[in-house]
């Protein structure tokens, strides 16, 4: 398939150098199945019926290799898929996470053996609230319980040695859960979303949709391959057609739970001319494993007269970086036209579709712009302690003074 304006620029600059004219067209690529009667659909088949006499892109197969010529490989391709951007947010359970398990149940076990042993000291020795049980209760529950939870308490006398002993205790226990809370709370959870083919095969719960390449390696790929990762993923794919793969993306980067499958190129330039908000926004997320990665190539018909003149200049192009460097070119473009129709779209009518964009970018901000405490947030706490300090100091020597 043409990936954006690389098709063009090939063109333009061997036009420069061989002095020819060329029109480009997009009819042959709905279909590039072959025939029972082993006729070609598509552009393939433009080529053999000399409808045609360059067609962009193609991978090199042992059915096709009969058939046409190819070029040194322009680009090698990817297939992946596209996410949307995973929700973060900050859940209760994380009041429980600072602590292990097992830890969460010794200190429960430390606190509830601690109340009878206050309870019989206290009952015994008969110092505190004498006579009265229900005052003995309460404080026996209340010892253990106020310094976990940073209260204050009178702590009879015959019972002070036992309450330090806990009340160190209390100390480092709290120290543990409150930093380790911080930590939970200033870097909140993300929703799992598939970075890989087998996550995607195992979270059922997402939909897939793929653009649908007829007769191509996605397509062949998904409908014939027996590995139960890919036969789990086809099983659960929406073909959608060519022509609608702009408004899939944007549906898959507005929706929860939401995967297309699609070449890298082909969706990192869909995105860059329909999603542009702001530089350096990026409404997808891309999966870090692919599929497979193929080279492509220019193709011709079998034994073209063109062949050796295309290849020639086509591996100069590639080999000074022409292709990737017409390819980034293509992508900043469409980037900077989708910011000036976006910026029109906002203060229009039809402005719901900007208004979503906005607010998936403003809650990804608020995200990201989270991190741990550092030294620079104790500065105005540890300046006035300091000052505090000197003053108190101060104050001491002048009070000795005078005396």
């Amino acid at each position: 398939m043409p990936i954006a304006g690389i098709s063009y620029n090939i063109m333009k600059s061997l036009q420069d150098y061989k002095n020819f004219t060329f029109a480009i067209t997009h009819d042959g690529y709905k279909n590039m199945r072959q025939n029972p009667n082993g006729t070609w659909n598509g552009f393939i088949g433009a080529l053999i019926s000399d409808q045609a006499e360059v067609a962009f892109f193609l991978s090199n197969t042992l059915e096709r290799n009969a058939y046409l010529d190819f070029s040194p490989h322009i680009i090698y391709v990817e297939l992946i898929f596209f996410t949307s951007l995973p929700l973060v947010r900050i859940k209760w359970q994380a009041i429980v996470y600072p602590l292990e398990s097992k830890l969460w149940a010794l200190v429960s076990f430390t606190i509830l053996i601690s109340i009878p042993i206050f309870y019989f000291k206290l009952k015994l020795q008969n110092q505190y609230c004498r006579g009265n049980i229900k005052s003995i209760l309460y404080i026996s529950f209340a010892l253990p319980l106020t310094p976990m939870l940073n209260q204050c308490q009178r702590i009879p006398a015959g019972v002070r040695h036992l309450s330090t002993i806990f009340l160190f205790f209390s100390i480092m226990i709290m120290t543990c859960f409150t930093s380790n809370l911080m930590v939970y709370l200033t870097f909140p959870e993300t929703d799992p979303v598939p970075t890989t083919p087998l996550e995607l095969a195992e979270m059922q719960d997402f939909e897939i949709e793929i653009i649908h390449f007829a007769g191509t390696m996605s397509d062949i790929m998904f409908r014939n391959s027996t590995d139960p990762v890919l036969s789990g993923i086809g099983g659960r794919l929406n073909r959608i057609a060519i022509k609608a793969r702009k408004e899939s993306i944007i549906r898959t980067a507005l929706s929860k739970k939401s995967t297309l499958i699609n070449y890298k190129h082909v969706g990192e330039l869909d995105s860059a001319e329909t999603m542009s908000i702001r530089e350096g926004f990026e409404p997808l997320k891309m999966s870090r494993v692919n599929f497979f990665s193929t080279p492509v190539s220019i193709v011709l018909k079998k034994y073209s007269k063109h062949t050796v003149v295309l290849s020639h200049q086509l591996k100069l192009l590639e080999q000074t970086g022409h292709i990737k460097r017409w390819y980034k070119d293509v992508v900043s473009i469409s980037k900077t036209s989708c910011f000036n129709r976006l910026k029109v779209l906002r203060n229009s009518e039809d402005s719901h579709f900007y208004h979503q964009l906005h607010q998936l970018m403003e809650v990804q901000d608020s995200f990201s712009k989270l991190k741990p405490f550092s030294l620079g947030h104790f500065t105005v706490a540890f300046g006035i302690f300091i000052m505090g300090s000197i003053i108190a100091g101060l104050s001491f020597c002048i009070e000795n003074l005078k005396n």
